[in-house]
């Protein structure tokens, strides 16, 4: 719908023309404002892909740190095992 469309349909619903302008006015400002345009999505998609890359190195980082421990506790296990006979 074009501006003048939208100040008519105001005006037939019974706004003044100034009222209807100045709504009219204040629809195009926050449309702009509201606008999602692609640099913003691809900001945001950037943002998303580093939070992953971020995520999974500390994913990766604990599952290391899990084997670590697991091995050491086996190798601990049949060594106390062995020398414990």
């Amino acid at each position: 719908m074009t501006t003048a469309e939208a100040r008519e349909k105001l005006i037939k619903h019974g706004l003044n023309e100034t009222q209807a302008a100045g709504v009219v006015d204040v629809l195009e400002v926050w449309g702009q404002e509201r606008a999602v345009t692609k640099d913003y999505l691809d900001a945001r998609l950037s943002d998303v892909r580093r939070e992953m890359a971020d995520l999974k190195a500390d994913l990766l980082s604990r599952i290391n740190a899990q084997t670590v421990w697991i091995t050491t506790v086996i190798v601990v296990g049949v060594v106390v095992q062995h020398f414990w006979k």
